[in-house]
């Protein structure tokens, strides 16, 4: 708490603090008054030259600053004050009016209305108030003598942009011993105009900016500028929009600062009070414009087809796991082993000359002959022979059904891996982008290892106009399969018009950016901004901001049906199946080869050895 006063014989720069001594005993008594109900106290003594800022400067705590009307320099007192912001959230000004300012008070219109009114320039205290700082944010009140014995009348002051007029609160009674009143609420800007901006794209129109026919096209602009109008309302006051195209990027980088364009290049010239283009939270940013209220993220993300299971992988190896296959040729080792002994004992059994001795090649192509269903060449006689068979055709029955069942569902099955950006990278997945300045700008700025890999390995090693495309490009590249397009609200009209119910049921979401709220942004250090962070909040709770959401931002069409039930086969399902018919093909004509030079040779040597005999 401090009492101000300027005497006359001080110089301009002294001030008064309690204008008494500290060792006086009424003082001390004061003091200690104060302190047993937590109230800081500072005392400055007389004849101790202080300068205001010094004298009222805080850091955390409230100060209650009382001065009275009748000091001589008191002009002076507040002049350096709203020099030095000293008229902010935590310093609570009340100044005690005089007799003649009391009766130009009393005099005026409307005092005892309950209507707050703005001084016009007639007022008589204009002259003393309209040039100071006195903005949305303070606590400046008037106090003059009530109608009553031991009453006060307490009026606040206050603008609600420096350049507008003041406003004068209705009086609220008070008297000794009684509760402090509150002072009224400041919601209502009573109709006043305040300057904003909107991202307006160079290609719309402002006939068409509102139309919900193209609120596909620029949508999160379109939706700020809505919750804009929804504090308009809500305040009671007006709009005068100015369009710009960009949301604002250094342009100019100097000794004294960093300068941009666009809508924060308006707010740093104080060119609008307000910017109705939800911004993102950018840390260059904030040391020249305030984030006020978060109206919601922006929720661009890389849109995509999940791929068949045969895009990604073999499916021909994946029926059985790999102990059922280990388990599955030793199987066969040993049946074949078995048929090798057998075959060549029912041969010796059966003393024929006619009958050739099984080699042990003929005995795995017997085997290879009865796992593809193929049957044999010798066919078995005895028990032990066919018991043999009867269980290798048994086995490979078996399996050849199990392996067949389960190929025909993986072909219908979706590759679902690919859950995290990191996937995505690391899939064979061609990925663009949005031709739009902050998907562009976002890589000078992010610092996630994941982010910087994915643009330096599959977006920047391409040229710009084929990683960065429009959204009918990106959407039609989803369409033909294996592609990721990072788009938003003007991609999902694309994917509603164009795609089938059952390719919309195959869509997924990666998200890249993190969970980045916008916020509308205020001038920096504009007593707008604690009023439009609680009238946001309102709105947030209420649904007023879901609702907008939803109007203004189309969102990812949803599967209706669950129509992903079924899929043509296509070459690549079978793809690996015919690499091994061809490399089948190519093995056996090069063997046929082989065997021809081979009996050549052989047919030309023993012709040589004939002839010399």
């Amino acid at each position: 708490m401090a009492g101000l006063c300027e005497g006359g014989n001080e110089p301009p720069g002294s001030l008064k603090a309690m204008n008494s001594n500290s060792s006086d005993p009424d003082v001390l008594k004061i003091t200690k008054s104060f302190m047993g109900k937590g109230v800081r106290m500072k005392i400055q003594n007389i004849g101790e030259p202080v300068t205001m800022s010094s004298l009222l400067s805080v850091d955390h705590h409230k100060l209650a600053v009382i001065l009275d009307w009748q000091c001589e320099r008191r002009t002076y007192i507040l002049k350096e004050a709203s020099k030095n912001n000293l008229f902010g959230m935590l310093h609570f000004w009340l100044v005690f009016l005089d007799n003649a300012a009391e009766d130009r008070m009393i005099n005026s219109a409307a005092m005892e209305t309950n209507d707050t009114r703005m001084l016009s320039s007639e007022d008589p205290l204009l002259s003393e108030l309209e040039s100071l700082l006195i903005l949305l944010n303070s606590q400046f009140t008037l106090v003059r003598s009530g109608y009553q014995q031991d009453q006060f009348l307490l009026q606040d002051v206050y603008k609600i942009l420096p350049r507008l007029p003041l406003i004068l609160t209705p009086p609220r009674k008070w008297s000794p011993g009684q509760k402090y009143p509150d002072s009224l609420k400041r919601d209502d800007f009573g109709g006043v105009t305040l300057q904003t901006s909107v991202v307006k794209m160079k290609e719309e129109s402002w006939e068409h900016f509102l139309d919900p026919r193209y609120k596909h096209i620029n949508s999160y602009s379109k939706k700020s500028y809505a919750m804009s109008k929804r504090l308009a309302t809500y305040h009671n006051f007006k709009l005068n929009v100015t369009p710009t195209p960009f949301w604002g990027f250094p342009i100019n980088v100097t000794s004294t600062g960093i300068f941009y364009n666009g809508a924060v290049g308006l707010l740093q010239q104080k060119k609008v009070d307000m910017s109705s283009a939800g911004f993102q939270y950018r840390k260059k940013r904030m040391d020249v414009v305030d984030y006020s209220g978060e109206i919601g993220k922006n929720e661009g993300t890389f849109i995509f087809l999940k791929p068949s299971l045969s895009d990604i992988t073999n499916i021909y190896t994946l029926p059985f796991t790999p102990s059922v296959w280990l388990t599955y040729f030793v199987v066969l080792a040993v049946l074949t082993v078995a048929m090798f002994i057998v075959q060549n004992a029912e041969r010796q059994m059966d003393h024929s000359d006619t009958t050739e001795p099984t080699t042990i090649a003929d005995a795995v192509m017997t085997t290879i002959a009865v796992v593809c269903q193929e049957g044999t060449s010798r066919d078995p006689k005895n028990l032990s022979s066919r018991i043999l068979f009867l269980s290798m055709l048994m086995l490979s029955l078996f399996v050849t059904v199990s392996y067949s069942a389960i190929i025909i569902s993986l072909l219908q099955t979706t590759y679902s891996a690919i859950q995290t950006l990191a996937d995505l990278v690391d899939s064979p997945f061609e990925l663009t982008m949005k031709d739009f300045n902050p998907n562009i700008g976002y890589i000078k700025e992010t610092t996630d290892p994941v982010v910087e890999r994915l643009y330096y390995t599959k977006i920047l090693t391409k040229p710009h106009s084929q990683a960065f495309t429009s959204s009918e490009v990106g959407v039609k590249r989803i369409r033909q399969g294996m592609h990721a397009f990072h788009g938003d609200a003007d991609a999902y009209k694309l994917i509603l018009d164009t795609f089938e119910e059952h390719e919309k049921c195959k869509l997924k979401t990666i998200d890249m950016y993190p969970s980045f709220q916008s916020a509308i942004a205020v001038q920096k250090g504009s007593a707008l901004k604690e009023y439009f962070m609680r009238s946001t909040r309102w709105l947030r709770e209420s649904g007023i901001l879901d609702r907008e959401t939803k109007y203004w931002i189309i969102q990812l069409p949803k599967c209706q049906g669950n129509a992903e039930s079924f899929t043509s086969v296509r070459i690549q399902d079978f793809y690996p199946a015919l690499l091994v018919l061809a490399y089948g093909a190519a093995i056996a004509v090069g063997v046929l080869v082989l065997e021809n030079l081979y009996s050549r040779f052989k047919t030309m040597k023993i012709d040589k050895l004939k002839t010399v005999r």
